[in-house]
């Protein structure tokens, strides 16, 4: 057998670029050994086992190709949606139902599939998920999807699979009036709170060390718990997505104590609803409702809803008029892959 003549077997979905680096090593490895001399084999011989091991563990964490989700939903007629307890006004629940933004257009998308499936109804069960568990749990079957605040990065789609984005936001800080952090170099030596497992984390502690600013980052699990730490005074600030901190301020007891900074720490990012790596059906399923929810300016009113009229639970309107980034990409649905 020429180890020289090994293919690297047909996978999903963008799962070959997940085990390239190591098939890379173990033809690396292979070509030196047939060129070697039998005194190196043994020598050599531990190094390819290794290689083999690493390339057969990659391969075994790679989703089941023959998993397909959309034909679970359909023999089943269900289907399982990853949301928050508190990330209101996307995907958050008040006395017990689930609601918001994300979760509209999710069942918006259910819907479509029920029409497209020709099921008549696909019942939806909500599974509650946070920063530090949506990946595994769309990734092992717990939940078809995640209908919440996931941002769309590019370590991220090497995880999961994105739609298209369906809202942008920035990353900014939160913090009561009366403390008068106007930008972020007023964080200088304070407590500042971050949701775990978050982009807004990584970009805190990157301007932190970049600016040098003794900042002390606090970690909660949730955003919830995140933002109580400043209405408890524990924390200074708290950093999070625009949109996340403007419907936490909103639904917070006295709205009118906090603030958020005008400065923020990235550009607009788009959130998407979640998937299964490689889950290619499911993934264009999706992207096509959302094309034809777009293009039937449903959004605009799913969108007015959520950001331009009082929300659950204290009937408080968050008045945040829809960017020009989203309207872009709502007139032409398409990948972000920035």
């Amino acid at each position: 057998m020429s180890f020289t003549n090994l293919a690297l077997p047909a996978t999903c979905g963008s799962a070959p670029a997940r085990i390239e680096p190591m098939y890379s090593a173990v033809m690396h490895f292979a070509r030196d050994i047939s060129s070697q001399p039998y005194a190196r084999l043994c020598r050599w011989r531990r190094r390819l086992g290794l290689a083999c091991a690493a390339a057969l563990m990659a391969v075994s964490a790679l989703p089941d190709c023959a998993a397909d989700t959309l034909a679970r939903i359909a023999s089943m007629h269900r289907i399982v949606i990853g949301y928050r307890h508190s990330g209101p006004p996307f995907s958050f629940s008040v006395n017990g139902k689930v609601m918001g933004y994300a979760i509209d257009i999710c069942q918006e998308i259910v819907e479509d599939m029920a029409r497209r499936l020709d099921l008549g109804h696909i019942q939806i069960d909500y599974k509650a998920v946070d920063t530090a568990t949506r990946f595994i749990l769309v990734n092992n079957g717990s939940i078809d999807m995640e209908c919440a605040t996931t941002t769309n990065t590019a370590a991220r789609r090497r995880q999961a699979e994105f739609s298209y984005p369906f809202f942008f936001t920035t990353t900014n800080f939160v913090s009561r009036k009366d403390a008068g952090l106007d930008s972020i170099a007023d964080l200088a030596g304070h407590t500042v709170a971050a949701t775990s497992g978050t982009s807004d984390l990584d970009q805190l502690n990157s301007v932190n060390k970049a600016r040098n600013l003794h900042i002390l980052v606090v970690l909660r699990r949730t955003h919830g718990e995140a933002f109580r730490m400043v209405e408890t005074g524990q924390a200074s600030a708290f950093v999070m997505d625009h949109s996340i901190l403007a419907g936490l301020v909103a639904n917070s007891r006295n709205p009118g104590d906090y603030v958020i900074s005008r400065e923020t720490f990235s550009e607009p990012e788009p959130y998407g609803i979640v998937m299964p790596a490689g889950d290619i059906a499911l993934k264009n399923a999706v992207d096509q409702a959302l094309r034809r929810l777009f293009a039937s300016h449903e959004i605009d009113r799913l969108y007015t809803k959520w950001f331009m009229q009082p929300i659950p639970p204290y009937g408080r309107n968050l008045n945040l008029p829809m960017s020009s980034t989203l309207r872009d990409w709502i007139a032409s649905p398409r990948e972000y892959l920035n």
